[in-house]
């Protein structure tokens, strides 16, 4: 299935891909130099955003490495440990998570769901 799709360009900057001649005309000429701020910013979020989600779930997995590498009586002391990770969530919930495979998607679905404040000194 073909789809034609419109790049708007705003001096050699890529601002939007839209599916409609009108709707990329009228995005370009109300397009101005402030609104590419605001592009930026949002761009700059999303990535901010993706990089906290990332590095969440990396400690989760390293967590659940260490986890299972362990003997028997070493994952009891292990689950027993106060020790919070840096977003609330402590060892037990995730090694919990991970015997049930459903409470371990519910968990991958809470960090991608999750949105983190905007740093008051970031762009």
């Amino acid at each position: 299935m073909k789809q034609k799709v419109y790049f708007v360009i705003w001096h050699r900057i890529l601002i939007d891909v839209v599916e409609d001649t009108k709707k990329a005309e009228e995005i370009l000429t109300k397009f101005g130099i402030g609104d590419l701020y605001f592009l930026y910013e949002n761009m700059h979020n999303k990535k901010t955003s993706f990089e906290k989600k990332y590095r969440t779930l990396k400690s989760y997995v390293e967590i659940l490495v260490d986890y299972i590498f362990l003997d028997k009586e070493q994952q009891k002391d292990f689950k027993n440990e106060k020790d919070k990770l840096f977003i609330s969530f402590n060892k037990k919930d995730i090694i919990d998570a991970l015997e049930n495979k459903e409470s371990f998607k519910k968990l991958i679905k809470e960090v991608t769901d999750q949105t983190f404040k905007k740093c008051q000194f970031c762009l």
